[in-house]
């Protein structure tokens, strides 16, 4: 099976670039993109440009819309009747794609807007009083070659509703929930629920959906930036089953006016959702959303739902999602910020361990990528765009990697990383933190050495602080020259 990639920077035009296709070629085609509104921004985008001299039926399958049907068995009655057209269009989000029978794409042709969501489920539960009711309700066939076991709903014995797991707060209805897709295996890291309940012992999972239930559609093309970095593309090269073939195909747009972007950044340490619950993590947040309201901060902005809170109420309502890959609404900004984390939690172990992946995998796949993603949302998703961009961001290393992503990417190689000292946060260190090994054993500098180097460096952010609040006055008109201000005359008495 061979399926075709989009590749290209965020605004390069790689989904117009799959839609164009769908307008230009006849044939049956099903889009899945990941969210309902830019679904309906794309469905839009199609019926705009419609070709005039070709009848295609063009419609938007999702959720929100007012039918009593549920989704899967609207999608499913569209497919059936539509099996022999000759032309059309059919638009879904990642997560109905997911759950379609396959059989029923037989012929379509599939075009997936950025990396699907939710191809990976996986997690770790304990069950040391609750392994007889696993056994009750599931199977285990062990899976040759590993030390997985597949886990099958047993005939004949009525499951639980989802509703009713829910309700009771059921830690493991996610699993639960995989369990009932009859076409997604299961697996699980233990041979005997009875061995659940021994003292320490948890339970892995994990569940995969691959493009390998795709095969039987005409063709299948993705359009994602980063596609050879995600989890599933790692998953479709470690996992056995059916080859399937990646065929990287370029986009690119015209030459870019190349902007100047300053990459400001609060902390010398990474950030974590469980350091921001201390009192020092707390400290923080707060000092970095009280930074950004004395700087009138007016663009669009993003955080962990959790710790939404310490900004809420600051500045203009422009919170959005974290993960806006896609979204092109935003385009007028000249700035965001975003205070964020999604690195790998303890739930990733399964997937890692059966992947081969450590966690700065999983940091570069998810909260990476959803920081590149997020900034490139802005101004400089324009290739026209030549002015300035600021974007905030919540500690240096994630600072680098949009500066090597942004001069790798062709959008421009003006970028400036900066400190905001102001904020106070540039040495706060977090418990535990070391220096890794690979830049320990390699720094044979005097301590002398090293605090001249801090000395220097705490110059350098003063200096670069000075010159971008001058740049942001000069830009709002509020810029005072040298020396004290002129004396205005007094206006005359009103005769």
């Amino acid at each position: 099976m061979n399926c075709k990639i989009l590749r290209g920077a965020p605004g390069d035009g790689k989904t117009l670039t799959m839609l164009g296709a769908m307008l230009t070629n006849s044939g049956r085609y099903l889009l899945a993109s990941p969210r309902i509104d830019l679904l309906e921004e794309q469905i839009s985008h199609l019926h705009a440009n419609r070709p005039p001299d070709k009848f295609v039926g063009i419609n938007a399958i999702h959720s929100k819309q007012r039918q009593r049907a549920r989704v899967e068995r609207r999608l499913e009655d569209a497919l059936c009747a539509q099996a022999d057209a000759s032309y059309a269009i059919v638009g879904v989000t990642h997560e109905t794609l997911l759950k379609i029978d396959p059989g029923l794409l037989k012929g379509w042709h599939v075009g997936i807007d950025e990396i699907p969501d939710g191809a990976i489920k996986s997690g770790k539960f304990k069950a040391t009083t609750t392994w007889s009711s696993l056994e009750r309700y599931y199977s285990l066939v062990p899976v040759v070659g590993g030390n997985w076991w597949e886990v099958r709903p047993r005939e004949g014995v009525d499951q639980p509703s989802l509703g009713a797991l829910a309700n009771d707060g059921h830690s493991l209805l996610p699993f639960h929930a995989a369990a009932r897709d009859p076409r997604r295996p299961l697996l699980v890291d233990i041979g005997a629920w009875e061995d659940a309940s021994l003292p320490g012992r948890g339970v892995g999972w994990f569940s995969v959906w691959t493009m390998a239930d795709l095969a039987a559609c005409a063709s299948v093309t993705i359009a994602a930036a980063s596609f050879q970095h995600s989890l599933v593309y790692h998953a479709h090269r470690s996992l056995p089953g059916d080859r399937i073939t990646f065929e990287e195909v370029r986009v690119r747009t015209a030459p870019r006016a190349k902007p100047r972007v300053r990459l400001h950044y609060f902390c010398e340490h990474r950030g974590s959702t469980e350091w921001w619950k201390t009192n020092e993590g707390e400290h923080c947040l707060v000092e970095m959303s009280k930074y950004l309201e004395s700087i009138g901060f007016s663009g669009y902005w993003s955080c962990n739902e959790t710790i939404r809170l310490a900004f809420q109420h600051r500045y203009k309502e422009l919170w959005r999602e974290p993960r806006q890959s896609g979204t092109n609404s935003l385009r007028e900004h000249t700035s965001c910020a975003i205070i964020y984390s999604n690195k790998a939690q303890a739930a990733d172990e399964p997937i890692l361990d059966v992947l081969g992946l450590d966690r700065q995998a999983v940091l570069e796949a998810r909260e990476y990528e959803d920081l590149w993603q997020f900034v490139m949302r802005g101004a400089i998703r324009d290739p026209a765009y030549a002015g300035s961009y600021d974007v905030y961001v919540y500690s240096r290393d994630q600072a680098e990697v949009l500066k090597a992503k942004l001069v790798e990417n062709s959008i421009t190689d003006d970028v400036t990383v900066i400190p905001v000292v102001e904020a106070g946060l540039l040495d706060v260190v977090r418990p535990g933190a070391t220096i890794p090994e690979s830049r320990r054993a390699s720094d044979t500098r005097s301590l002398e050495e090293r605090r001249e180097e801090t000395r220097a460096r705490n110059n350098e952010r003063q200096r670069q602080s000075r010159a971008a609040k001058r740049e942001q006055k000069e830009r709002s008109g509020t810029l005072r020259g040298r020396g004290r201000p002129r004396k205005q005359p007094m206006p005359s008495p009103a005769a």
